[in-house]
């Protein structure tokens, strides 16, 4: 007659006693600690010039080695997608610059215009996403905003020459004292010029994103156009 055999139900840690719950305990956490020993932790990884393999260093206990691992085909469509929203949204801020820009170029006095690009950068940055893509983007056009209405009323013009309003804007837009207009029109263009270059700058830092960046920073680059115009 066969010998049966008993077989004990593995007791829940929770009603275990406290020394078998140490063990249990202990033995989980040396698994965790191990396995990557063991496996190995991956130090760096640098993908290929054509972006269809990455390449890791991976460090053991026993030294380290490199491997390099194939892209998928779903890896590539998903950063294409990336990109064409990065393009897309990029676009959108890009046309409300150059929306900006139109809409102060047609002020008739240039002492208006200075003050008419911050309110238009302020009303733009606060439009401009702000995640992992185009915080520097937003962050960059939210300052200059700030300097060009700080320069504005820096330099503000008698109360002989009113506030006026602008389409779209959210404030009126104060005018620059004639006497102090050309320094005040050299100070802007210094602004423009450092944004569009942190812009630029920020593309060569995130090559994935550098099309969307220098869209942008071609739109604040024709905000040079009306601060040279009398």
């Amino acid at each position: 007659m066969p010998q049966s055999t008993h077989v004990t139900a593995r007791q829940p840690l929770a009603n275990a006693p406290p020394a078998t719950r140490r063990k249990r305990r202990t033995a989980l956490l040396s698994s965790v600690l191990v396995a990557p020993a063991l496996f190995g932790l991956v130090a760096c990884s640098t993908t290929s010039s054509d972006g269809k393999s990455d390449t890791k260093v991976v460090i053991t206990p026993f030294g380290f080695y490199s491997r390099t691992e194939t892209r998928s085909d779903d890896d590539d469509n998903n950063g294409a997608q990336a990109l064409a929203q990065a393009l897309v949204v990029a676009v959108a801020i890009a046309s409300k610059l150059e929306k900006v820009n139109q809409t102060c170029q047609s002020l008739s006095s240039a002492e208006y215009r200075i003050d008419c690009l911050g309110e238009g950068y302020t009303r733009t940055a606060a439009d401009i996403p702000d995640n992992a893509t185009f915080g520097d983007a937003r962050e960059a056009v939210a300052r200059a905003a700030s300097q060009l209405s700080g320069l504005a009323a820096a330099n503000r013009a008698p109360a002989a020459l009113p506030d006026v309003k602008v389409p779209e804007a959210k404030r009126s837009v104060r005018p620059v004292s004639p006497e102090k207009l050309k320094a005040a029109q050299a100070a802007a263009l210094e602004i423009i010029e450092e944004t569009e270059t942190v812009l630029l700058r920020s593309s060569d830092i995130k090559p994935s994103q550098s099309a969307a960046y220098e869209k942008i920073a071609a739109a604040v680059n024709s905000s040079k156009v009306l601060l040279r115009s009398t």
